[in-house]
């Protein structure tokens, strides 16, 4: 017989493909069914008829057609169940208790959360919010007011020290395929985090990570553990916490390149450093702050050497050293000298071997000197095979990773469709400074569903981009050079970066990243913006005269 979750399973099925609230012969039911995975006999059931039955959101009726009894099959739309608690929160975060407000504010304010009183069952908000004992309403004349009845607050006590259902970003998710080479969907990746935060927190096995609440994600074995953060949302949303971190435990304790090294002054030593190395951007168009890449650059080197045992300690355990990776004007490496005292890292100085006081200490102190971090162990990975095809889950590319699709190019294909043109309205709005991270994230995801559910919105966006990254692979096979290599620091491999363009002789608007699989194809694992790609390609090598321009890239 089935279980609850096989019987869930089979309404996503039944409610993706059919329409709902709506007769359907129950002849044009079974196929799909079997199609699909569900054959009543391997569920124990004798016949498709007792199969349906079973099931709470099914409806089965007959009806004389042309001197024949039909059956028809309807399927329900399941209502949601309202968590009071969570309603009572988030009304109390915007409204007073005991206070009457107008029900076209508060009606306002629900539909911007995400509650649809059609969800719950309702014809109307009156009756929705009629329906909750928390709430009162007071209508005079035509005017209906909302009042929130005080010391509802003991019912949600306990709701207040937990941290709720958690919302995982679609960036966090992307991140999540990534990490474990699967392609889940969000609502089952969203699923894991949260099951995985359920255990940490009976196990009292939360970690405490600057202002963030960390904890280990519970999903396949790795060598190194992976661990997600959550911190509390600044925005009016549905969810109290998102996640805003997933990755390996080890590189995200480590923290920051300037808490493993004390320096006297890090913004001075990275001023210096800039000036000694070659003329390169260390920042994006706006940036606020002019180093921003190469700390990161630095952060990822560092965690690189370390885990690679290329930190050098000299002789007398007075020194330490490592190669930056950076090279001068003339073609020299540049070095960081670092003293030892107490077992920690002190800065001294960027040098080059030889040259003034740091420099000379070095050749003094370490030889061989150290070599610069590698990432590249087999040259045939850092170049575009063009004989090999590449493979793509448009479903996933699409559905995961909307946000990094330019705006422009969704409201192209979303006029027609009012839904999406208006969520793509909220998302130009609330990109706006103030910007909040969770919400746009949150909107990007009702966007997504719409996609999902509309498919020749869908159609059109798939075709428009199987076109670009159609075209984007014949000018790599005609010049393997326009695809890059970068390293993932998250899972420590390299990766091959594929620019595509949406619109002829315009400039490059995102990246398929490649990855080959051990049958010698590649798969198009997702698309990133070229932000997300800078930082990481720049890890291989210097990225001049290439399609990443960070002068051009906006922060």
């Amino acid at each position: 017989m089935l279980t609850n979750q096989e019987k869930e399973d089979i309404y996503n099925k039944l409610s993706s493909f059919f329409e709902l609230d709506k007769e359907i012969p129950m002849a044009t039911i079974a196929p799909y069914l079997k199609n699909n995975g569900i054959d009543y006999l391997s569920k124990g059931y004798k016949k498709l008829k007792t199969l349906l039955e079973d099931l709470d959101f099914i409806k089965i009726s007959q009806k004389n057609d042309e001197d024949k009894h039909v059956e028809y099959v309807l399927i329900k739309t399941k209502q949601k169940k309202l968590d009071e608690n969570r309603l009572y929160l988030d009304l109390t975060k915007e409204y007073k208790v005991n206070t009457f407000y107008p029900i076209a504010k508060v009606s306002q304010y629900l539909n911007s959360l995400n509650y649809d009183y059609k969800d719950y069952g309702f014809k109307r908000m009156k009756d929705f919010l009629s329906s909750i004992d928390f709430i009162e309403l007071k209508t005079e004349g035509k005017v209906t007011s909302v009042l929130f009845k005080a010391g509802s607050g003991k019912r949600v006590e306990k709701e207040n020290n937990t941290y709720g259902n958690v919302f995982t970003p679609n960036v966090i998710c992307s991140s999540f395929n990534e990490i474990f080479s699967v392609n889940l969907k969000e609502k089952e990746i969203n699923k894991i985090i949260n099951d995985s935060l359920g255990i940490a927190i009976k196990e009292k096995s939360l970690l405490k990570i600057d202002e963030a609440i960390g904890f280990i994600i519970n999903y396949k074995n790795k060598k190194e553990k992976i661990i997600a953060t959550i911190k509390k949302s600044t925005s009016k949303t549905p969810y109290t916490y998102y996640v805003n971190y997933l990755g390996v435990q080890s590189d995200r304790n480590k923290g920051d390149f300037k808490d493993r090294i004390k320096f006297n002054d890090y913004e001075k030593a990275l001023n210096e450093l800039s000036s000694l190395a070659a003329s390169e951007p260390w920042c994006y168009k706006g940036s606020k702050d002019k180093h921003v890449i190469l700390k990161i650059y630095l952060i990822y080197t560092f965690n690189q050497l370390e885990n690679n045992n290329q930190i050098l300690i000299s002789p007398n355990k007075k020194y330490a050293c490592f190669n930056t990776g950076l090279i001068t004007s003339n073609l020299e490496d540049i070095f960081c000298l670092l003293e030892i005292v107490n077992s920690s890292y002190i800065f001294k100085d960027f040098c080059i071997a030889g040259v003034k006081q740091a420099g000379k200490i070095l050749v003094e102190n370490f030889s061989p000197l150290p070599e610069k971090a590698r990432y590249v162990y087999n040259t045939g990975d850092i170049y575009f095979d063009t004989s090999a095809q590449v493979l793509i889950d448009y479903q996933h590319i699409i559905l995961d990773n909307v946000s990094r699709l330019p705006l422009t190019f969704l409201v192209k294909f979303s006029k027609a469709f009012p839904k999406a043109n208006a969520i793509l309205k909220e998302i130009e709005k609330a990109k706006k400074k103030p910007y909040s991270d969770d919400l746009v994230s949150k909107l990007y995801a009702k966007y997504a569903k719409i996609l999902n559910e509309n498919n020749e919105l869908f159609s059109f966006v798939k075709a428009s981009l199987e076109h670009a990254i159609s075209n984007a692979i014949k000018k790599a096979k005609n010049n393997y050079h326009l695809v890059l290599p970068s390293f993932f620091p998250t899972r420590k491999v390299i990766s091959l970066m594929l620019p595509v363009t949406l619109e002829k002789e315009s400039i490059v608007q995102f990246v398929l990243l490649l990855e080959k699989t051990s049958s010698g194809n590649y798969q198009g694992q997702t698309i990133l913006t070229l932000k997300q790609c800078y930082a990481n390609a720049r890890l291989i090598s210097n990225l001049e005269y290439t399609f990443l321009n960070a002068k051009e890239i906006n922060d």
